[in-house]
């Protein structure tokens, strides 16, 4: 259990040897869904409190919507890996995809612990890093869990990091800005 949560910590700082023991850990879909759960748990709070403090009174909801919105889009961009999975060199299962994803937003969840500061434009700062940050780590799995050639990997992430940085910074602004705006 407490592997992925390792993982977790070494890939903020070594990402190529990290992604070469997360390929040679076994695939177990409950350890990496109470991981994520676990990790989207810091969003959550985080989001729920920085609004607090800037006086939102329905920041609880606006957090628990802000943590789905972030799970719900690192899902989906597993899931879209998975037909990726044609560009690789070797057999590559959806579980390896799901682990690219999930394992690659450990930056998201982390870095959203800046969301509890009350100020709006270094909220969006933090979330943007951290954005970047896991689009550099899924630029660095992708030959090492799917062992693709360098053309197709940059190919990859940056559709994976566009996906990534629209649906989730237009989620956000947009969606959370207009149900709350009222």
């Amino acid at each position: 259990m407490l592997d992925h949560f390792r993982h977790g910590a070494k890939l903020l700082y070594t990402p190529r040897r990290t992604w070469v023991s997360i390929n040679e850990s076994p695939y177990s879909p409950l350890k990496l869904a109470i991981y994520t759960l676990s990790m989207s748990t810091i969003a959550i709070v985080s989001r729920s409190l920085g609004g607090w403090m800037m006086g939102v009174p329905w920041s609880a909801l606006e957090g628990m919507l802000f943590g789905l919105i972030c799970l719900g889009v690192t899902l989906t961009l597993g899931l879209l890996l998975i037909p990726a999975a044609r560009f690789a060199r070797r057999p590559v299962n959806d579980g390896h995809a799901l682990k690219l994803a999930l394992m690659s937003a450990t930056p998201v969840w982390v870095l959203s612990v800046f969301q509890i500061i009350p100020v709006g434009f270094v909220r969006s700062f933090f979330i943007l890093v951290s954005l970047a940050h896991a689009c550099y780590l899924i630029f660095k799995g992708l030959p090492v869990i799917f062992g693709t050639e360098p053309v197709y990997t940059l190919g990859l992430s940056l559709a994976a990091s566009a996906f990534w940085i629209l649906s989730i910074s237009l989620s956000i602004q947009v969606f959370l800005g207009m149900a709350f705006a009222f």
